[in-house]
């Protein structure tokens, strides 16, 4: 018999074993188990709050609870198009990307996998610059052993993140979410 747990959270885990027609055995049984932890280096990313910046184009990460998200933010600059994809897919994770605006606002701009194991792309143009969000997640709500690959392309501004600037007058634009 095999069973495998996705723990959610570390912990003391405590496992039953019995004999389900409740019989005596005097032959030994061979009990074992084995942990495999995912080292993404990129979280804590799991929502907008926690965004990790992105520092290169190029990356690999994990999906790893079932629900996880992923969540990444990049500067880019007005009129600047930018090409996403999640490539090298693990076969049972079905990819979505979705991008969110400035405000953290939601664009109606994402690319979502017909299948387990497709490859997603997007392409936006920015309309504005700023920092934009992604997030990757799986629909299919899996946990995953094997990375995925995360690219952006076109323009992007790794590594940068322009100063906080509050608005100081009275007639500040107070219609949405300051970043």
């Amino acid at each position: 018999v095999n069973l495998d747990y996705d723990a959610v959270s570390t912990g003391i885990f405590y496992i039953r074993i019995r004999d389900l027609n409740n019989a005596g055995h005097t032959e030994p049984y061979t009990f074992q188990s084995q942990f495999v932890p995912v080292p993404d280096p990129y979280e804590p990313n799991h929502g907008h709050g926690v965004a990790t910046l992105l520092e290169q184009g190029t990356m690999e990460a994990y999906i790893f609870r079932g629900g996880d998200e992923d969540w990444y933010r990049v500067y880019a600059g007005q009129d600047t198009q930018l090409q996403f994809s999640v490539t090298q897919v693990p076969r049972a994770m079905r990819p979505e990307i979705v991008l969110y605006g400035t405000e953290r606002q939601w664009l109606s701009v994402y690319e979502t996998a017909n299948n387990s194991g497709d490859e997603v792309f997007l392409s936006y143009t920015i309309p504005a610059s700023g920092i934009y969000y992604i997030r990757i997640r799986d629909l299919n709500n899996q946990s995953h052993l094997e990375p995925y690959r995360f690219t952006i392309d076109g323009g992007a501004q790794f590594g940068f993140e322009p100063d906080f600037a509050p608005i100081t007058v009275e007639q500040e634009d107070n219609s949405g979410w300051v970043t």
